[in-house]
């Protein structure tokens, strides 16, 4: 039922559904498309608004069987119908695209009265794209002309579709006209592929001669072209060019000079000269060993075939490096002087000169001569003078211009080190005229030159200057101090104070210090952890240990025994009556421990108590328990002149006492009762306990009585099991003192 409904609601969703009070449109119908042949799938779309007739498409204004509401088409098994119906998608799908499919479209709507028109969309047109089956040159991948002779060649692009479009080039250039070009149907049984000619005409000059010529062919189907290649064979006189290799020539180098011909037919015949004067050599191509003097020189080759004679030639073009003609030097002169730099070079090509300023790249002038009309502290300096050719390494001069002035010392005012190294304090000056004397003082010492102690004084000579240098060795704490440089030219003196201090650790260093204490401190926060969770499981474990020790173990409990003697008789009376009423009433089930029957509460005796109260000795054996008062103190008044019983508190309820012998009677819970259980009044405690070093009381596993239990010569006995494996860790002295309540 439920597929039933199911199937009810689609085919409700999948007819078109008509909005009251609107006509059917198209709302989108198909578009011109293109599609290379054998295309996986293309889609014509057709989209119809409120639709309520029955859609069908036409292929070539034919009819193709199936409407909308057969969607599979099957008279065409590769056009289906897809879409959304409820949004009026009426889509035709073509797959595995063939040339067949190459037409015109559209889709048509029935109208769904007679007072609507049918509805027809815009034809579309499907083209089946297929690149061109060949291209070809007729006239073959070679074709001899003459010089000045006009001549056709022809291409063919044969079976694409659409037609095939054909461009010429020449040399890799495109020819923009000068071709014919015509298109025609293929001879192919669906009729609509196309065969596309162009028809190129030539007239060759001298420079055709090899040239390439290349035809073209593409269309819609490909993105590169088809192409076909034609080099034509122009036969003409020798044309002669001279080559040298390599064509950078340079002095003190060889070369070789070739003769390139390009003549047709080949047969050529060569020779050389140089300046006129002939070469040996008869083949196309000569060595020659160049030197600066053959620059410009002409070298000639002559070439002929059987059409005729021609010549080439080559001027030589020696190129050499540059050349300092004049240098620039220095000069010094008092400021507001003029001063002048002067730097001139030879070379090929000419060589250029640039004057700059040491230290920066602004070029200062171009021409052989710098010149300071009035010059000035600024002015003060080195100057290079660059002659540069193209093709070498350029090269420098330097020249200086000075200003004639006390020294002007260059240093630095703080040098640091550390005690034990060996360091380096400089002062140097670049001013003229030249330092006569460098001297050192410090402290109560002075140097001027050579070594003391661990001092040492020299003068260096360098490009700059001159500088004076004081080496420290093997650093102490006297040497961080203040050091004097003093100057002294003919102009005057200077002096500059360098001071010398202690270096500190690097902060490198502090880095490493800072690395290891951290380190050091994870590692021992590490150890004391792992002591930790050990000394944790380790308890962890005896605890557990522990648990499963006392589960095997029979609680006991150590109190404070109650003499009997410390009460009077009506004192017990009263006592024995509260233990009748707090006992256990009812018929319990027999108690998994010998536990006693009865309890008082914050009271118990022990079994070492001494004292009993007696009863006659004729007495008779207590009844079975019953809870009425009286009972109980009827059942412990009871007398006889040889045997009584005696009250009596804690897990033994009486004492049987015949002709001064007694023995105590314990009281145990069954189903019809209590019976009593009894002790000698001789035995001992080791009677209930095997074991003499740590001692427990555990269940009796099993009670069994002898004799007439309300008899005169009742004997009953009370059998104990001692599990050596369970123990309680007690003294032998506590032992013997507890009472057990278990």
């Amino acid at each position: 039922m439920h597929r039933y409904c199911v199937a009810i609601a689609t085919i409700f969703i999948l007819l078109p559904q008509k909005v009251p009070g609107q006509l059917q449109s198209i709302v989108e119908g198909p578009s011109d498309t293109s599609v290379n042949l054998h295309a996986p799938s293309v889609t014509l779309n057709c989209i119809v608004e409120n639709m309520s007739g029955d859609l069908f498409w036409m292929f070539e204004r034919k009819i193709i069987p199936g409407t909308s509401i057969d969607r599979s088409l099957p008279a065409f098994p590769r056009y289906t119908i897809v879409g959304d119906p409820s949004l009026g998608e009426h889509n035709l799908q073509i797959s595995d695209v063939s040339l067949e499919d190459d037409g015109l479209y559209e889709c048509q709507v029935t109208p769904a009265s007679s007072s609507e028109e049918p509805l027809r969309s815009t034809p579309a047109r499907l083209t089946i794209r297929r690149p061109p089956v060949s291209v070809g040159i007729n006239e073959g991948p070679l074709k001899t002309v003459s010089v000045t002779v006009a001549s056709n060649i022809s291409c063919t692009a044969s079976g694409a579709n659409p037609a095939a479009r054909i461009t010429w080039l020449k040399d890799g250039e495109q020819i923009e006209d000068g071709d014919k070009i015509s298109t025609m149907p293929s001879p192919d049984p669906s009729m609509k592929l196309w065969d596309t000619k162009s028809v190129l005409l030539v007239t060759p000059a001298l420079e055709d001669h090899g040239a390439i010529f290349e035809c073209q062919a593409i269309n819609a189907a490909i993105a590169e072209p088809m192409v076909q290649t034609l080099t034509l064979d122009v036969q003409h006189p020798p044309v002669v060019l001279v080559e040298s290799i390599p064509s950078d020539i340079k002095e003190g180098i060889s070369i070789l000079l070739q003769c390139v011909v390009d003549a047709n037919p080949r047969g050529v015949f060569y020779q050389w000269s140089k300046n006129i004067e002939p070469i040996p050599g008869d083949t196309n191509q000569i060595e020659l060993s160049l030197e600066k003097s053959d620059n410009q020189a002409v070298v000639m080759c002559m070439a002929s075939n059987s059409i005729g004679t021609s010549e080439g030639s080559l001027t030589l073009d020696v190129k050499y490096g540059p050349r300092f003609v004049d240098i620039p030097g220095e000069t010094s002169v008092d400021e507001g002087e003029m001063a002048q730099l002067e730097c001139s070079a030879d070379g090929n090509p000419p060589a250029t000169i640039k004057w700059t300023r040491i230290g920066s790249r602004a070029t200062l002038s171009t021409m052989q001569k710098l010149q300071f009309d009035s010059v000035q502290s600024s002015d003060v300096g080195l100057y290079i003078c660059q002659a540069t050719v193209e093709g070498f390494d350029p090269i420098e001069s330097y020249g200086r211009v000075d200003i004639n002035t006390v020294p002007i010392i260059h240093y630095n005012e703080k040098h640091l080190a550390r005690p034990g190294s060996r360091v380096q304090l400089e002062c140097q000056t670049e001013s003229k005229p030249e330092p006569e004397a460098i001297i050192w003082s410090w402290n109560q010492y002075e140097l001027e030159q050579g070594t003391s102690g661990r001092f040492t004084v020299t003068e260096e000579e360098r490009e700059t200057g001159y500088a004076g240098v004081l080496t420290i060795s093997k650093v102490h704490q006297s040497d961080y101090t203040e050091y004097n440089c003093t100057m002294i030219n003919a102009m005057g003196s200077a002096e500059a104070i360098i001071v010398l201090e202690q270096q500190g650790l690097d902060f490198f260093f502090y880095i490493i210090i800072f690395v290891v204490s951290v380190a050091l401190l994870i590692f021992i926060l590490s150890i004391l952890f792992m002591v930790y969770c050990k000394r944790k499981l380790q308890r962890s474990s005896a605890s557990s240990s522990s648990t499963d020790e006392d589960e095997k173990k029979v609680k006991v409990e150590i109190i404070r025994k109650l003499s009997d003697l410390q009460l009077s008789d009506e004192e017990r009376r009263k006592l024995a009556r509260l233990d009748s009423r707090h006992s256990t009433r009812g018929t319990p089930s027999p108690p998994r421990y010998a536990e006693p029957v009865d309890y008082i509460p914050r009271r118990r005796d022990s079994w070492d108590d001494p004292t009993y109260r007696r009863l006659s000795i004729g007495s008779p054996t207590p009844p079975p328990y019953d809870d009425d008062d009286d009972d109980v103190d009827r059942r412990f008044s009871q007398r006889s002149s040889h045997e009584y019983m005696e009250a009596g508190d804690g897990p033994y309820k009486a004492r049987k006492v015949s002709n001064g012998s007694y023995r105590d009677v314990q009281y145990e819970s069954t189903l019809g009762g209590r019976r009593p259980l009894e002790r000698d009044a001789y035995s001992n405690h080791s009677q209930y306990s095997e074991n003499q070093g740590y001692g427990y009381f555990e269940e009796p596993r099993g009670i069994s009585i002898s004799g007439n239990r309300n008899g005169p010569d009742e004997k009953e006995s009370l059998v104990h099991r001692d599990d050596v494996s369970r123990r309680s860790n007690l003294s032998m002295n506590s032992r013997n003192k507890l009472a057990t309540n278990v």
